[in-house]
Formats: C-alpha cells, sequence, structure tokens
C-alpha cells in the first residue's frame, strides 16, 4: 500500500514539474498560454510602476535588454505598438517567438493525440 501511495506522490510531483517546466510541449503550452492570457487581461496601466530599476541601472549605469519588457509585451498584446516599441523594441520578437513556440507545440499535440 506504502508503494501505491509513493508512486502516486512522484507521479503528481512529476505532473506538476512537467506543467510548470519548460522542458516539455505540455509544459510549454501551459506557460506560454497563461502568460499570454495573463498580458492580455491584466491592464497595462497597473505595471507602470515596473520593472523597478534593476540592480545593473542602478550600480553600472547600464540598461539591460530585458528592461521594459513586461510592460511592452502587455502593450503588443492590447495592440498598442508603438508604445510597445518604445519601451523596448526586442519584445517583438519575443512575442513572436512565444507565438510560434506555442502553436509549433499544439500542432505536435494535436497530432499526436490524433494518430
Amino acid at each position: 500500500m506504502e508503494n501505491i501511495f509513493n508512486q502516486t506522490v512522484k507521479s503528481k510531483k512529476e505532473f506538476i514539474l512537467d506543467l510548470i517546466g519548460l522542458s516539455t510541449q505540455k509544459g510549454r503550452i501551459f506557460v506560454f498560454s497563461f502568460c499570454l492570457v495573463f498580458l492580455v487581461l491584466y491592464p497595462t496601466s497597473y505595471l507602470k510602476y515596473l520593472p523597478v530599476r534593476s540592480i545593473w541601472e542602478n550600480v553600472f549605469h547600464f540598461v539591460p535588454y530585458s528592461s521594459g519588457m513586461l510592460r511592452s509585451l502587455s502593450m503588443i498584446a492590447h495592440l498598442n505598438f508603438q508604445a510597445a516599441w518604445n519601451l523596448n523594441k526586442i519584445s517583438f520578437i519575443v512575442f513572436f517567438l512565444i507565438l510560434f513556440l506555442l502553436i509549433k507545440d499544439l500542432k505536435i499535440i494535436l497530432k499526436v493525440n490524433r494518430g
């Protein structure tokens, strides 16, 4: 009985790690879908104080490429492309990369389930 319980706990842990990790197709679909839904539903105006200035900006006076990424991705999701471009130009590449990976993984999952 204890062996069955341990297997159940182990399988639940593996399921959760597969779901939140980016190493599996199901994990990428879950994480990227959740992020896109969050960006669409959460108003960009609530993100005005993000990002908090990073240690790179404060200590080394270097603005990293990721600065303003979350707000920029949110603006792309809300179809405010000019504001997104002004905040972070790389966010367009990141947004389309996320969409590409999401669509690719969905196609693979659907293909496997059909045949």
